[in-house]
């Protein structure tokens, strides 16, 4: 994508810097990304079903509560105003089991042992592929009262 100011400047009516541009391209993609799992009804990760989770602008996990199958993606989206961190492990606590027969996910790369995001700004992503069926929680670090769990089934 090449940028070009003066043609943005001429569409939005003022002149926007690279990191200005970037940041925008960059949300618009995470949104329209989002909008494409939603229309596919939620579904569609190789070997199992994905589900969406909105960090919302109340600062809560919508839905706080998902089921997915093995191999599922779960893809959680910051559309509240504050940068937010998600950390992943089972319920109970420990480190993230490693599958036996499989290492990572379909033409991926091996997953970490304990998930997590880093910073997710506003309008940024972040998704993690479960391997192992089980219960896992999710949380935000920065507010470890703002948690939700996962189901994964085989």
């Amino acid at each position: 994508m090449e940028y070009r100011p003066e043609v943005l400047e001429s569409l939005i009516g003022h002149r926007l810097s690279r990191r200005g541009f970037l940041r925008a391209a960059t949300g618009t993609l995470g949104v329209a990304s989002v909008a494409l799992l939603a229309a596919c009804g939620g579904r569609h990760t190789a070997g199992g079903q994905s589900a969406i989770v909105q960090i919302t602008p109340d600062n809560s996990f919508f839905p706080s509560t998902v089921s997915i199958v093995q191999a599922g993606t779960v893809y959680w989206t910051n559309v509240s105003t504050d940068t937010h961190s998600i950390a992943v492990r089972p319920v109970g606590g420990g480190t993230m089991p490693i599958p036996r027969d499989l290492s990572q996910p379909p033409g991926g790369t091996p997953q970490p042992p304990s998930p997590n995001s880093g910073d997710i700004p506003t309008g940024g992503s972040w998704s993690y592929t479960f391997l192992v069926p089980g219960q896992y929680q999710f949380y935000d670090t920065n507010n470890h009262s703002l948690s939700g769990q996962i189901t994964v089934s085989s």
